[in-house]
Parts: C-alpha cells; structure tokens; sequence
C-alpha cells in the first residue's frame, strides 16, 4: 500500500507549498498523481486548490496511505483515526519518538500497538517520507522539484532504501546528478514496523527495479535481512550497501541518531560476501558502484 496505493491523505497538510506538510500536495499536483489526494487541515476548506477535510473520518472514500506531519504528541491520535478509518498504511516524519527514548519510546510502543491491531503498516517515524517516481507517488517532504517548470524526476530502473533521511535526500540529490533515475526511493528512520530488510525484500519482487541501493545503520533482525538478501540474489539484482558503524564513533552515531544498534561489522561484511552484495566505502562509492550496475557493469 505504501508502493501501489490509489489514494493519499496528507495529514498536518499545509496551504504553504514549501512546508513539510505541503509538499505532498505540491508535488501529487505537479507529477500529475493519478489518485486521490485527501489534504487534512481544520483551518482550511483547500490546500494548494485541492479540497481539504477537517479530520480523515470527512474524507468521503477510503485512504490507502495516509502522510503524517503533526508534532510528536499528537501523533498516537492520528494513528488512530488511520486505524478507525481503514488506512492500510501510513507514514509518519515526526520526530520526537524512541530516537530520544522515555516518552518518546512509549509514544512509538503505542503507535505499533494501534498499527498491530488494525492490521495497518507504518514507515517511520523521524523519516522523509518515501516516493515511488513511475506512479507519480510522493509522500515526502525532500526537496524534488526545482520551480514549477522543472519536470522533476524521471523514472528508473534504480530503487533506494535509506534508514536516515538526510542521507537519503543526499542520495538523491547524487544520483539526480549522475544522470540516473530512480524508481523507488524510502527513508525508514526508527523502523518501527517497516525495516530496511523489509524494502530490500519488496524490491527484490519488484519487477520495475534493476538494482537496490541501501544505506543503513543497524539492523534488529539479522534473519529478515538475511531472507531479504535471498531474494534479491535469487531474482538477479545487485545490491550496494553503504553499512556505517565500523568504528566506536560511527557506533555511537547510530545510536544517537535511531537508536539502532550497530551490530558486528565483520558478522555483517562476512553476510554481504556470502550474498554477492558490494560493501560501499563511502557515498561516493555506494553512488559510483550502483551507477556502474545500473549501466550492467557486474
């Protein structure tokens, strides 16, 4: 539903474009998004000249996939009406959840406790959101469109799972640059339902991605990755990583950021050789190796 969802609520939307919460809007506006857009704001009738909804139980038709922009208090609640609603998805950028532990990581507890019960997933939170280029899908706040005259980004056969935002914007930004497109893109932030193991999987069934970039920081569950890295083995797709945590700095980073845990480095480099995935050394690396796969140079 996140990928392949005919409908998108943008909840926290705002009438001012370049905010976080406008530029879902924006941008279904200006990529010309074949579904419906709900922009949720109590204090308006229209966002951007789309109609707007005071709450997600006034949106007349079902929700695939709601886009949450709200503060971190207020969250659980729109989780919620996501749940009462029948939303299959939702992503959520707030900050303010485990990444600074005691309320926060009771806040996101409760978040996959709701999501749980209502059988709904969630990407997220502390995230930027994800795209899908060929569907015109963007529920994400990372800067895409240059001026409205800019055609914005073009489809490809390149599809990017990154845990930090900022990295995954960067990574975009890099690969806009080179000249190679990209088709799905995903931040996952703290990963409270959806991890990057799980995007790795997705992509590996994905019939519109060539290759599948990453960009992580630890992993919780090395039997999922694992799984994750069969299929894209087993469906013939390079994979590049980009694994931070080598050091006790980039250890004590990873924690500071997510909350992930590292993990052993050498457990991990001995995973990649045994699944044919490259190991990046850096971002100039990750992005140099996924372009020379992306030309069928591997």
């Amino acid at each position: 539903p996140f990928f392949e969802g005919r409908s998108l609520a943008v909840i926290g939307a705002s009438t001012d474009p370049i905010k976080q919460g406008g530029r879902p809007v924006r941008y279904s506006r200006l990529g010309g998004y074949k579904g419906k857009v709900y922009p949720i704001n109590p204090r308006a009738t229209e966002v951007q000249g789309t109609p707007a909804y005071p709450s997600l139980d006034a949106v007349p038709g079902s929700v695939d996939c709601a886009f949450i922009a709200l503060p971190a208090p207020i969250v659980v609640d729109a989780v919620r009406d996501c749940a009462a609603k029948g939303v299959k998805a939702a992503v959520i950028i707030s900050a303010g959840f485990a990444e600074i532990g005691g309320a926060g990581q009771k806040r996101q507890d409760e978040l996959v406790a709701i999501a749980r019960d209502a059988n709904m997933r969630l990407v997220g939170p502390n995230c930027m959101g994800l795209m899908d280029v060929k569907r015109r899908f963007f529920p994400t706040f990372v800067p895409l469109w240059r001026s409205e005259a800019d055609a914005g980004p073009k489809p490809g056969g390149l599809s990017i799972v990154s845990q930090s935002g900022a990295l995954g914007a960067h990574i975009y930004d890099m690969a806009r640059a080179k000249g190679v497109d990209i088709g799905k893109w995903v931040t996952t932030g703290n990963q409270c339902d959806v991890s990057v193991a799980d995007c790795i999987a997705y992509f590996a069934d994905d019939p519109g991605t060539e290759v599948i970039m990453v960009y992580m920081e630890g992993n919780r569950d090395p039997d999922r990755l694992i799984r994750a890295l069969e299929r894209a083995r087993s469906a013939a797709k390079p994979v590049v990583v980009l694994k931070v945590g080598r050091s006790q700095v980039g250890h004590a980073a990873t924690l500071s950021h997510t909350g992930s845990l590292a993990g052993s480095d050498a457990a991990f480099d001995g995973l990649c050789r045994q699944f044919g995935v490259y190991r990046a050394h850096g971002i100039g690396d990750l992005m140099d190796v996924a372009a020379a796969c992306m030309a069928g140079r591997y």
